[in-house]
């Protein structure tokens, strides 16, 4: 996690609003699944899919 531009941090790339714990849930969930596109990743939370695209995009 870094901070970007809006004094948010970041997280692969995909702004946070507070601590990234929602991204960083939906980085996990598509590492232990195995998820290698980006129209695998779902969820109810933007947060969440970002993670999981992030890591699709770090992992392609």
């Amino acid at each position: 996690m870094k901070d970007s531009y809006s004094g948010y941090e970041e997280f692969g790339g995909y702004e946070c609003t507070e601590d990234c714990s929602g991204h960083q849930a939906g980085y996990e969930w598509a590492m232990n699944n195995d998820i290698d596109d980006k129209d695998e990743c779902g969820g109810y939370s933007d947060s969440f899919i970002e993670g999981c695209w992030a890591y699709v995009e770090e992992n392609s």
